[in-house]
């Protein structure tokens, strides 16, 4: 093979090296892209899952807040039923109704015209309906203590079930996030490895495509080299010619101007060949 033809060779062979060059780098940009993306998602879900923590931590403060509230509320509430516990039991009407039949009868009293007998009669079972109610007056304000100490018992545990909800809520999400920002940390991780792995074969590609130009700037050194060579040789082969051409000519003219000496006539191309040769006649 010529050293043109090496040159050729070479050439198109580190074209070939620098084309795969540029499509190990391409495919590594895309694996950089790939890095950065999943470190985005991993640091864009780590926030996420660090604000969902805090938001369970104060969630937690709440709950143990309600906790506290509700040991005091059935401390409360134990206390009231004890106390209401140890009240005369009631009797066959509640307050209400005590009330309603005492107005019946003493509107019946004052409206309608009864016998002295029946008179006397309702008079004393308005004033036993009264002696019962006062019984039943003294279990009143406890009984609303009671149902009031009883609501807030069922609103409290509403809101328990209520934050307990949420609280898992937010963990189960919180739980998502976290297993989110690992997978996108093996993600980012996949990729810089990759990037490693495709930064290892660039630099090995660069490297045989720099030993390719080597001998390539080589090869055109030694072509150089040649060419130069053979200028010179060129030239060299010329001044010969002309050194020859030069001194056949010189003989030529010697042996012309001889013969015009002699007295013999020369032909025009005879002088100039003296005119070449430099003879003066």
């Amino acid at each position: 093979m010529s050293l043109q033809e090496q040159a050729v060779e070479l050439r198109e062979q580190g074209q070939r090296k620098n084309a795969e060059v540029r499509a190990l780098a391409e495919e590594n940009q895309r694996n950089i892209s790939r890095f950065r993306d999943s470190m985005s998602k991993a640091t864009e879900a780590k926030h996420k899952r660090d604000a969902l923590n805090a938001q369970v931590k104060d969630l937690l403060i709440k709950r143990r807040q309600l906790v506290e509230m509700s040991r005091e509320l059935d401390a409360k509430l134990k206390a009231k039923e004890e106390e209401f516990a140890k009240m005369p039991e009631e009797g066959r009407y509640s307050a209400p109704q005590l009330r309603r039949m005492i107005k019946a009868m003493e509107w019946k009293l004052q409206t309608e015209a009864l016998s002295p007998r029946y008179e006397k009669e309702l008079s004393q079972e308005i004033a036993k309906l009264e002696k019962e109610l006062a019984k039943v007056e003294k279990r009143e304000p406890l009984l609303r203590e009671l149902r009031e100490l009883r609501r807030q018992r069922h609103d409290l545990s509403l809101e328990f079930r209520a934050l307990d909800k949420t609280l898992e809520m937010s963990r189960t999400e919180s739980d998502q996030l976290h297993q989110g920002v690992l997978k996108s940390y093996q993600q980012a991780d996949e990729a810089k490895a990759k990037i490693s792995e495709y930064l290892a074969m660039i630099g090995e590609k660069s490297k045989e495509a720099d030993e390719v130009f080597d001998k390539l700037r080589d090869t055109r050194e030694e072509l150089d080299r040649e060419e130069k060579q053979r200028v010179k040789e060129r030239e060299q082969k010329r001044k010969r010619d002309e050194s020859e051409k030069q001194m056949t000519l010189d003989e030529r003219a010697r042996k012309i101007y001889g013969e015009f000496k002699s007295g013999k006539k020369i032909s025009l191309e005879d002088l100039q060949v003296l005119q070449a040769s430099g003879i003066e006649i």
